[in-house]
Order: structure tokens, then C-alpha cells, then sequence
């Protein structure tokens, strides 16, 4: 274990950060075993370092703290004052800036203690650059010169406080200094091999060089980067490490499309919009575009049974510990942090399994599509508006199936502040006094992003690949800019991708359709006093009209949603009884969802509770039936962690339960949760929610839907629209919380 803790750091400032994860994870299991409280302590200390580098600082918090736990209980102050640091650097990246402050000052307390100038140093830079976030570039930069002087003399690599200070002058505008000083620090970077740092000191440069407009330069040593960035993110084996490793690094990729675009600007028709474009779609949804392949090639994979078992048996465990949570309030905090040891876990297995795979050996990256390939997915009546939004300012392309155009927007803040507002008032529309501020917060928003490319708008079908706060808007439902009293439902059909890339992707891997046509998993059994487990003859009386979320999990009780009967019923009628399966009551289980019964149908359907964790999107899930026959309990949450696991023939998922179009969301890489889910599991398009819906009126919409998709031959997006224009159109359900919050996400065609 020793020798693997020592070559996790080489590992890790080389940038290989899958070789320093597997190293960290073989030498805190070998401390373990050997029951070295001391090898522990820093085992979790580099695990930490390395899962923060991979952008998941919770995980680094998590691990930090159980270090600083261990020091204190061991008495060790070096081992605290680095503990102290280290969760610092984790609570800074999750946004809890005073926390972080008090722990950099309680670590440059002890490390003063231990006369640790190295320590001291260090803790003053994290100190610095909080201070230079707030403003305070006097303060910043005493702090940075103070940790430079500290480091004379001790053979300690200075470069990321002469980096910092290089920060402190490009924040001043003084940018002859600042380039001096990035300069110094990214000789010593070379010289010490830090590869990392030294992709991060050259993207500062290029800031700067952007900054002066010497564009070509930024342009060149951006490329640079952002390429490098690439290679090192495609050796990472977890996909979802791949997406928040990425999704730490965005600000290579934002200054990349800003730069080309300021080009475009400065020298139009010299392919630069296309070049940003291209760009966008580097950094865009890699992790499901790279999963694509692998999720719709049919056949067993060869892995070791010893790794499935492993996996069945962690993934039990999970659930166990999950149950204990709902029950055990008085011990919820200790539940949550073993929850999170097993997830973590879970995560590390996942990558194993995956690096077996025998498919995974001969896959290459997902490769991003080219402006000429996503146009070559566009039919003649297409039109696909990619975002993409920048501190400063935002660009929109829009993209035909023989042009490319674009608009500046205004920065980020902006437009997700007018987002946010939209999020927040569209689904209370049923409370009337509301309605006329969704108006005006929906034209508000619909003047910053359709506002600046109405002329091209047209009656085209819209391919939105949205950024940001605006994936949690439903396009459709925002005026249209040239109609205002309109919403763009009454012209245009849209749907929505996390990346223009993906649909080349999906049509790469077209499948025969599947031999039977619609499953619908509706009405499951939630609570041992349900009739049900009784065998009750006759059903009982509706209910009130439900929300199917689980939005206060896990406090919030679970009630039958009467109306999802219905739905199923209404879906079922459409079609004979051997083309269809109806999965109701007692039968519809995790256990079925999971044990291949969904195989075979082109549409799957389900119709329960759902739950969206935005904190561990692996354990986002649909609701299933809670107990057996007997009213035994059982596990019935469908987690995300399942649903990767799925092999669907289905040309068609819908989720209609709540706020199933959301989830964790990872810059640029977009929401991971269900939608997502279901796309790893190999179905093409998805439809979803993107906030809590009625059980009633979902129930109607549904019924809509499929009477357009199945009895009048609509295609999936054009069936959609048709119900929603129905139900707008009478007074009852004429809000549009009632019909705007579901979209289609993925294939269209």
C-alpha cells in the first residue's frame, strides 16, 4: 500500500488520473486490511485530491473529512493542519466560500504551530485566491507575495503562487504583468512535469492574449489545451467521471468558443462561427456520446461473473441502506455518510466493470460530429438553435440543413436569472393570478434567446440544444417572437438534444424495430394498507388529483396515483391485447423492470412516483411497487444506477411522472438523471418532464398522445405537439402547467 500511495501524486500531477485512482483505491484497501490508522489517513488525503481533480469535490469533502476525523482522533497536528487545508479546497468548489475561508485560516494556524513554512504557504495562496474572488487584490496579492517569500529557500515549486499573482495582475488590467508572471509560472510547471496546472496556466494566458483581441494566439494556445484536456479525459474508464472531469474544466472550452466567435465577428466568412461551433460540441455531452455504442450493441459482454456478483451484492447493499434511511430518522446523518461510502464504492466497481468489457476494449471516443455531418442530419424543414453561454456574452448558432448563422447574447447570469424566473412560475399556472407574471417572464425570456434569430425561425421544426438553466425551459411553450400572443408549439414542432453530436451517434447504431409494440408499467402497489394486498374485489373511489413526485424524499408519504389506471388503460385500448403488455399492480416491480420483461416493445411506458436526487444522480429513480402480495416490503425504487444497466429495444421511452427531464446538471455536459438514463439504456428518444405534473391532467395528455401516435400514425414529436395543442386549446387545461412540461428528447425522425 505504500508504494501505491506514493505513485498516486506521480499519477495524479501527470494528469493520468485514472492510473492515480486505481493506485489510491489498492493502497486505502491494503492500509485497510492491515489496519494502519496512519496509511489510512493518507490514503484518504491523495483519494480526496484525486476525485476533486476529477471535479467531484462532494466526494472529495466526504473523504477529507473522514481523514480529518482519523488525525484528530490519532492526535497528529500535521496530519489536521492538511486535513484542515484539503476540506478548504473542497467546501471553495462547492460554493461554500465562508466555510472555506474559516477552515484555510484554522489549517494556517496549525501548519504555523508545526513551523511548517511549506504548509503556511500553501494555506495563504487557497487564502489569496478567495480574496481575489471577493475583489480584494491588495489583500490577494500580500497573501500570494507572503506564500512566495515563505517558499524561498525551501525547494517547494512556487509556480501556483506566482500564478496567483499573475491572477491579481490580470484582475487590475495590468496585463504585461500578468503575462510575466503566467510566464514564470508555467516555466516551472514544464520543469516539474505538472501537467495539469500547466493546461490551466496556459488557458489564463490565452485569457489574456484574448483580452489584448490577439485572437490567433488565444485561438492557437487554446486548441492546445483543450485538445490535451481530451487525451487525458478518454483514459478515464467511468463515464461519469469523464463528464465531471470535463465539466471542472469548462472555462478552456467557454474562452475557446468566446475567441473564435470575436474572430468571426472581426473577419466573417472565414469559417470561424463553424469552428466555435465545433468546439461547443468537443465539450458537450461526451459521456452519453461515448456510451452510445456500447449501449445499443446487442450480446453478452464476457465479463467476469465475480464482478457481477460484486455489483449485485453492492447495489443490494445500497438499497438496504437506503430503506434504513427512510426509517431511522434519529440516525439519518450516519445512514447518509455510510449511503455515501457504499456509492463511491459502487462508482469504482462500475469503472472496473467497464474496463472488462471486452466492447469497451475496442471502442473508440465518441467523436463530436463537424458542422458539415450535423448538418447532413437535417431534413430541409430543420432548423437546430445550439446555445451556449459565456460570462461576458452568449452565442446561438443557428443551424440548416445548407447554412450556419449566428447571435451574441447577453452573459450567463441574465438569461438563467430570466430562466429561473420561468422555471419558477410555469408550473404554478394553475393559480390564475400567476399566469399574467408567466407571460411576462416567458416574453422576457423568449426576447433574449429567440428574440436575435426570429427571421429564421420560419415554420421549421426546431432541434434545441439548450445550455445552462434554459435545458429546465420547454421551448414550446415560449412565445414566439414573432407572434408573441403565440407560443412557438403553434407553429413549430420542437425537441430538444444534449448534443448535436448525438443524433449522428444514434443513427450510426440503427436496430431492427422490435416485434411487439407498447408496455405500459402503470399503478403500482405503494403501502401494505393499499386494498390490494388485501385482494379487495372492487377498487376503491378516486382520490384527489396527486402530483407524481416524490419531491420532499424521504419524508413525503406515498400515495396511490389512481389516475396512471386510467392512463394505462387509455394506452391499452389502442391496441390488441398481443401487442401490448400491461404491467399493473403487484407486477409492476423493480424486480420485472430489471429482469428484461420491457425487452421486445418499441414503446415502454411508465406511470408512477417519480424521484429526482440532483446531489447523486445514481439514485434518482421511478417509484415501483413497495411491497409484495403479502404486504412484505421490497425494494421498488428503478434507480438511474438500474436503468444504466437496461437493454431496451425500445424506439420510444416516456416517463410520466415528475420532473423526469431533470437532474444533476454538469456544464455542458447537461442533466444527468432518467431522460439520460434511458438513452444509456439504448432507447433513442425520451419523453419527459421538466416539473412536477398532475396526475389527472398528465392522464389526458396521455391518452392524447398515444391516440395521435398509435391510431394516427404521428411520428413521436409530431404526436406530442398535436396533444399539447389539444389540451391548450380548452379552457380546462388550457394553463400551461398542464401542457407544456413535457418534451422530447433525442431522434426525432
Amino acid at each position: 500500500p505504500i508504494h501505491y500511495n506514493n505513485m498516486a501524486p506521480v499519477y495524479l500531477q501527470l494528469g493520468e488520473l485514472q492510473r492515480a485512482l486505481d493506485m489510491q483505491r489498492l493502497s486505502l484497501a491494503g492500509f485497510t486490511r492491515n489496519g494502519d490508522a496512519v496509511g489510512m489517513g493518507y490514503a484518504l488525503v491523495v483519494l480526496g485530491k484525486i476525485h476533486l481533480h476529477l471535479g467531484e469535490p462532494a466526494e472529495a469533502l466526504r473523504l477529507h473529512q473522514d481523514a480529518l476525523a482519523r488525525w484528530t482522533e490519532i492526535g497528529w497536528h500535521g496530519g489536521i493542519a492538511e486535513s484542515q487545508l484539503n476540506v478548504g479546497v473542497d467546501q471553495e468548489a462547492l460554493g461554500q466560500r465562508a466555510n472555506a475561508l474559516k477552515a484555510y485560516r484554522s489549517a494556517l494556524r496549525s501548519f504555523e504551530l508545526e513551523q511548517h513554512p511549506v504548509g503556511q504557504a500553501r494555506a495563504l495562496m487557497r487564502i489569496a485566491a478567495l480574496r481575489l474572488g471577493d475583489g480584494d487584490t491588495d489583500a490577494a496579492l500580500e497573501a500570494y507575495e507572503s506564500a512566495v517569500a515563505l517558499l524561498e529557500g525551501t525547494g517547494y515549486d512556487d509556480a501556483q503562487a506566482t500564478r496567483g499573482i499573475g491572477d491579481v495582475h490580470a484582475a487590475r488590467g495590468d496585463e504585461e504583468q500578468a503575462l510575466a508572471w503566467y510566464a514564470r509560472a508555467l516555466k516551472a510547471q514544464m520543469e516539474s512535469e505538472d501537467r495539469l496546472s500547466q493546461l490551466e496556466t496556459e488557458v489564463r494566458i490565452a485569457a489574456v492574449e484574448a483580452r489584448r483581441e490577439n485572437f490567433a494566439v488565444a485561438a492557437e494556445s487554446l486548441d492546445r489545451a483543450t485538445g490535451a484536456l481530451e487525451v487525458l479525459r478518454f483514459r478515464l474508464v467511468s463515464p461519469d467521471q469523464r463528464a465531471s472531469y470535463l465539466a471542472a474544466r469548462q472555462a478552456a472550452w467557454d474562452l475557446s468558443i468566446d475567441t473564435r466567435m470575436r474572430m468571426h465577428q472581426n473577419d466573417p466568412g472565414r469559417g470561424h462561427d463553424r469552428a466555435a461551433l465545433e468546439i461547443s460540441e468537443r465539450g458537450r455531452a461526451r459521456a452519453l456520446l461515448d456510451i452510445v455504442p456500447l449501449a445499443r450493441t446487442a450480446g453478452e459482454t464476457g465479463i467476469d461473473p465475480h464482478l457481477i456478483a460484486r455489483e449485485r451484492e453492492l447495489r443490494s447493499r445500497i438499497s438496504a441502506k437506503e430503506a434504513a434511511l427512510r426509517k431511522d430518522r434519529a440516525r439519518a446523518a450516519l445512514i447518509r455518510d455510510e449511503l455515501e461510502t457504499l456509492l463511491a464504492e459502487y462508482r469504482g466497481l462500475d469503472a472496473e466493470i467497464m474496463r472488462a468489457d471486452p466492447r469497451f476494449a475496442h471502442l473508440l471516443a465518441g467523436e463530436p460530429a463537424t458542422t458539415g455531418q450535423i448538418q447532413l442530419q437535417l431534413e430541409r424543414g430543420d432548423l437546430l438553435l445550439e446555445y451556449s453561454l459565456g460570462d461576458e456574452r452568449s452565442w446561438v448558432w443557428v443551424v440548416t440543413a445548407d447554412a450556419v448563422f449566428s447571435a451574441a447574447l447577453p452573459g450567463r447570469k441574465e438569461i438563467e436569472d430570466a430562466a429561473a424566473r420561468v422555471s419558477d412560475l410555469l408550473p404554478r399556472t394553475r393559480k390564475r393570478e400567476l399566469q399574467a407574471q408567466a407571460r411576462r417572464a416567458m416574453t422576457r425570456l423568449s426576447d433574449l434567446v429567440l428574440g436575435p434569430v426570429a427571421p429564421h425561425l420560419k415554420n421549421r421544426r426546431l432541434v434545441i440544444v439548450a445550455d445552462g438553466a434554459l435545458q429546465t425551459i420547454p421551448f414550446a411553450a415560449l412565445p414566439d417572437p414573432r407572434a408573441p400572443e403565440e407560443p412557438l408549439l403553434a407553429r413549430h414542432e420542437v425537441v430538444s438534444l444534449p448534443s448535436a453530436s448525438l443524433i449522428a451517434a444514434l443513427r450510426r447504431f440503427e436496430r431492427a424495430p422490435a416485434a411487439m409494440s407498447v408496455a405500459v408499467v402503470a399503478d403500482p402497489v405503494l403501502s401494505s394498507d393499499d386494498p390490494r394486498v388485501a385482494k379487495a374485489e372492487t377498487p376503491s373511489p378516486m382520490s384527489h388529483d396527486l402530483v407524481r413526485s416524490l419531491a420532499d424524499f424521504p419524508d413525503a408519504p406515498l400515495e396511490r396515483l389512481r389516475y396512471t389506471r386510467k392512463e394505462a388503460a387509455a394506452i391499452a385500448a389502442l391496441l390488441p391485447p398481443e401487442r401490448r403488455l400491461e404491467v399493473l399492480d403487484f407486477a409492476a416491480s423493480r424486480a420485472m423492470a430489471t429482469g428484461g420483461a420491457l425487452s421486445g416493445y418499441r414503446i415502454v411506458h411508465f406511470a408512477a412516483h417519480g424521484l429526482i436526487n440532483e446531489r447523486h444522480p445514481e439514485l434518482s429513480g421511478l417509484v415501483l411497487s413497495l411491497v409484495d402480495r403479502n404486504g412484505e416490503s421490497q425494494d421498488g425504487f428503478l434507480r438511474l444506477l438500474d436503468i444504466y444497466k437496461l437493454r431496451l429495444d425500445a424506439d420510444l421511452v416516456v416517463l410520466s411522472a415528475c420532473r423526469t427531464a431533470l437532474g444533476k446538471d454538469l456544464r455542458r455536459e447537461g442533466l444527468v438523471g432518467l431522460a439520460r438514463g434511458f438513452m444509456h439504456a439504448g432507447s433513442p428518444r425520451v419523453v419527459a418532464s421538466l416539473w412536477d405534473v398532475r396526475d389527472a391532467g398528465t392522464a389526458e395528455l396521455m391518452k392524447r398522445f398515444y391516440t395521435g401516435l398509435l391510431k394516427d400514425g404521428l411520428r413521436p414529436a409530431a404526436a406530442l405537439r398535436a396533444a399539447q395543442l389539444s389540451l391548450r386549446a380548452e379552457a380546462r387545461w388550457s394553463a400551461p402547467v398542464y401542457w407544456g412540461g413535457f418534451v422530447l428528447q433525442g431522434e426525432w425522425r
